[in-house]
């Protein structure tokens, strides 16, 4: 059974993407209202939708029929099809143009010249100096990236961590050590 905190982070997942993508503000804040709610509701989601389907969900205050459906969605499979189809929009040039001091041009180097798709992998690259080598990156636009990625991943980091338990079942996703001290150098 899906748990509300991983309900709620998938929604926060939905409206990271949407503003990436630059919708509607209104749908954005929506998606992250209906977050907050289904985190500060005790009852799981699961059990509201198991009583009352998706017009209990709706009933919740900040929960509307489009936020109803993606959850009463999560519930039943554990997954949801609009946040697929959203990650799958989103190149890596347009998730590196949401750190400050990368425009359009730079992106498109980045990925391009180091072939680097993700925005853990940039910042992998901004600490190893690759990113130091890509043409535009001088060391002031360099530390200035590191600063950037340090604030956005660390609200992912903050979310994942919500999720350790899961993040301990699989090794995979934890870095080696000469990464780590990689990083820290």
């Amino acid at each position: 059974m899906i748990s509300n905190v991983e309900i709620a982070d998938a929604l926060s997942r939905i409206a990271d993407l949407l503003e990436t993508q630059d919708a509607d503000g209104f749908r954005v804040r929506a998606y992250r209202r209906g977050a907050e709610r289904v985190r500060a509701t005790p009852e799981p989601m699961a059990t509201l939708y198991a009583s009352g389907g998706v017009a209990a969900l709706d009933a919740l205050p900040e929960i509307g029929k489009s936020l109803a459906r993606v959850i009463a969605e999560l519930v039943r499979t554990g997954r949801s099809s609009l946040l697929e189809r959203l990650a799958g929009q989103v190149s890596p040039e347009d998730r590196f143009t949401t750190v400050a001091g990368i425009g359009e041009e730079l992106a498109r180097r980045v990925h391009a010249e180091l072939g680097i798709e993700s925005l853990e992998e940039l910042e992998l690259a901004a600490h190893d100096g690759r990113l130091a080598q890509v043409p535009g990156f001088g060391a002031r636009r360099v530390r200035a990236v590191q600063q950037a990625l340090a604030g956005i991943l660390g609200r992912e980091a903050a979310r994942r961590g919500r999720r350790g338990a899961e993040h301990d079942a699989r090794p995979e996703l934890r870095p080696d050590v000469s990464t780590l001290l990689d990083v820290d150098r």
